[in-house]
């Protein structure tokens, strides 16, 4: 009986660990569902705030700058591309097979980070507000973190064009190339040695471009700050909290969906000009575009 006993105990146990093991493999599954559920739920308010504003253009409910439509009761968008996040406003949160999503979209994009970058890949950084070119911008530096492979030759080439307001048919071209890691590099883009003929110093917008040459690298981080003034040529007087400011060239969606439990966030920053192509009356670059 004694053996019998410890026997039955044994595979009693055996059987609540793998009931156990069971329900909890069970409840991650269900887990992972709701996340890819929610995710994609994220996903899809983020491509809904694009067609909002695509929408409102075409019909002209949109006046760069300044938003007729109201978005909730008194409040008035500052700017036509403010969708401002309300959980309980029914235009801005939608639910469907149990998922309740909303979002809010803005022009604030603080950095860029991205884990790798390929040799020969083009990364875009847009430092302009494609609906107010007029509206000017003190953006002078940019600031630029990067990691290459030990004992790996690798270039990183910027290039920029800097122009006044919406006179982007006379803008001027510069550009610079850095070699190994970049710790803390910073460019002042209305500096003369960077330029053939050197830059006005009314230039106000720009549009730069990244391109890894001979080997990838990693962990880029980027952002931009204010300059002193135009002798600030390293962009290096400014107190530390004062210097760093937001990309106006991008569109950003942050959309936070839920199911059940299950909570997630997705942002998607898209190059500006992308939602407010209508509005423009030149062309912009396009890579390696021969007539």
């Amino acid at each position: 009986m004694v053996y019998a006993l410890l026997v039955m105990t044994g595979l009693t146990a055996a059987a609540i660990t793998f009931a156990v093991i069971t329900i909890i493999q069970l409840e991650q599954g269900s887990n992972l569902n709701r996340a890819i559920a929610a995710y994609y739920a994220g996903e899809s308010a983020a491509e809904q705030a694009i067609y909002k504003i695509k929408s409102d253009q075409k019909n002209g409910l949109l006046d760069p700058p300044i938003a007729i439509e109201v978005l909730h009761k008194d409040l008035a968008a500052s700017d036509p591309y403010d969708l401002v996040k309300d959980e309980n406003d029914p235009d801005l949160t939608f639910e469907e097979n149990n998922v309740t999503w909303y979002r809010n979209a803005h022009k604030e994009l603080d950095s860029i980070d991205i884990d790798r970058v390929l040799t020969n890949t083009v990364v875009p950084i847009e430092l302009f507000d494609a609906s107010v070119p007029t509206s000017g911008t003190d953006i002078r530096c940019l600031e630029l973190e990067w990691k290459t492979r030990d004992f790996a030759g690798t270039d990183l080439e910027v290039t920029w064009a800097a122009w006044t307001d919406n006179d982007f048919p006379n803008a001027e071209l510069g550009g610079t190339t850095f070699s190994g890691d970049g710790d803390n590099v910073i460019i002042n883009l209305l500096n003369p040695t960077y330029y053939e003929s050197g830059p006005s110093e009314e230039h106000n917008n720009f549009r730069v471009r990244l391109k890894v040459l001979f080997g990838d690298i990693f962990n880029v981080h980027v952002r931009v700050k204010r300059a002193f003034n135009s002798l600030d040529l390293n962009c290096d007087q400014l107190p530390l909290e004062n210097q760093y400011t937001t990309m106006p060239g991008f569109f950003i969606v942050d959309a936070t969906a839920t199911s059940g439990d299950n909570q997630q966030n997705v942002r998607m920053a898209v190059a500006q000009e992308d939602v407010v192509a209508p509005w423009w009356d030149f062309v912009l670059f396009v890579e390696g575009f021969t007539p």
